[in-house]
């Protein structure tokens, strides 16, 4: 089985924003731990990759562009075959209220093949997707306990969805 962290683009965003302006952040720091440790595990087929950067720069030249590569190169980007049962997507979708024809799916699926089973995510989608709207506090405490239907199913399946905050006390 193969090792990576599956890491939202919602937090390479972040990420990138620090990284431009050679700034303190969460995310950055999240980022640089990941990066000396486990490494970022994408899928085979390019959707995270593709979202990751026409999120964070897709042109040559562009910092986050430029860090992406290496980081492909030296092995701390790993391409994964991502694969989770059909099922299991079914129940997330129906259940649970996952969205569909969204990269999402693809995080977890990413997760599913990894040692170390863990995605990083501010987004309400990965915890409980009819609260996306709700207020930032009720969406917080939802984030912090891993109380949504999406973040309990996942448990279930061994996969563990993290804040940027948990992700760093946890990894």
């Amino acid at each position: 089985m193969n090792d990576g962290i599956s890491v939202d683009a919602n937090v390479m965003h972040g990420f990138t924003k620090s990284y431009v302006h050679d700034e303190a952040s969460q995310a950055r720091e999240l980022v640089e731990k990941i990066e000396s440790g486990l490494g970022f595990a994408i899928d085979m087929n390019g959707k995270i990759e593709q979202q990751w950067l026409d999120t964070c720069g897709n042109r040559p030249g562009k910092p986050f562009f430029e860090w992406f590569y290496q980081r492909l190169k030296e092995g701390k980007i790993r391409k994964l075959p991502a694969k989770l049962d059909q099922q299991h997507k079914k129940r997330l979708r129906i259940d649970c209220g996952f969205p569909r024809d969204r990269y999402e799916m693809t995080y977890i699926e990413v997760a599913n093949v990894t040692r170390r089973r863990y995605i990083v995510s501010e987004d309400m989608h990965f915890f409980e997707p009819q609260l996306k709207d709700a207020d930032e506090s009720t969406k917080a405490a939802i984030k912090s306990s891993r109380q949504g239907r999406v973040s309990r199913y996942l448990t279930t399946l061994g996969i563990t969805v993290g804040t940027i905050a948990l992700a760093l006390e946890e990894l």
